[in-house]
Formats: C-alpha cells, structure tokens, sequence
C-alpha cells in the first residue's frame, strides 16, 4: 500500500514509501495499529528520532453494501442472512461479511442489495417461516 510521509524538518516536502508489514493487532487504548512503512531515504536525511506524519491512500472501486449488525445470523453451516422472499417467507442466504463496524457490518458477498431482510432474528424464525413484513419508519 502506497504511503505518504511529511516531517516538520522538511516542511512541503513528501517522502513516498510503501507499508511493509503491520502488526495485525489493533491497540484497544490508543485505537493504532504499528505499521512499518519502507521510504526511500538514499540522501539520509530522514534522521533517527524524527516524528513525522503518515497519509495513507485507501481505495475501493465501490462503496460497501452494509446491514444493521444484529441481522448476520451464525450458524454450524456459517454466517447466514435471513431473506423474506415472494410469498413472505423466510430463506436463509450464506453470507460472506467484511468489517464488523459494531452497529453495522459490511456485506462483501450473499446479497444483491435488493432484499427484504430480517433485522435481529429469534431463534424462532426458521427456513420457511412465513412472516409479515414490516418496514421501519422512513426507510
């Protein structure tokens, strides 16, 4: 991933680098994430000690689909998203999930964007289960 890094030594001046590795773990207290980012530095003047920013360039060709987060059911057969199809009855959907953003989680595959879903369901409802659809106020 491209990265971007600007010191307070060389004020307008970028130096551009690559992000090497990260440690995978997200700090829970300061919300960081260590990353080694590898810059070109053949004129040495990138000193040890020296604080700088990093930018980041983070693209998606799309923007993602997204679900309220208590709707993702998991189950032995895996993460499954209950449909309300013609009829009014519910089909359950295999479901590939993305980031988990707490009060939604990206949908990265299962669904085509033009379902009725079934937001935070029982154990009562079960493949087949006919029920009467209900929208929320304003959606």
């Amino acid at each position: 991933m491209p990265a971007e890094l600007t010191v307070a030594e060389f004020p307008g001046r970028k130096f551009m680098g690559n992000v090497a590795r990260t440690a995978n773990a997200l700090d829970v207290g300061s919300r960081t994430l260590l990353t080694e980012v590898h810059v070109d530095n053949r004129g040495a003047v990138l000193l040890p000690g020296m604080f700088g920013d990093v930018k980041l360039s983070v693209g998606r060709a799309s923007a993602p689909m997204l679900i309220p987060g208590d709707t993702p059911v998991v189950r032995a057969e895996g993460t499954l998203v209950a449909v309300v199809e013609d009829g009014g009855r519910v089909h359950f959907k295999k479901l590939t999930i993305g980031r988990d953003l707490g009060s939604e989680v990206e949908v990265l595959g299962g669904l085509n964007g033009d379902e009725w879903i079934v937001v935070n369901p029982s154990d009562e409802v079960r493949e087949g289960t006919l029920v009467q659809m209900r929208t929320e106020k304003g959606k």
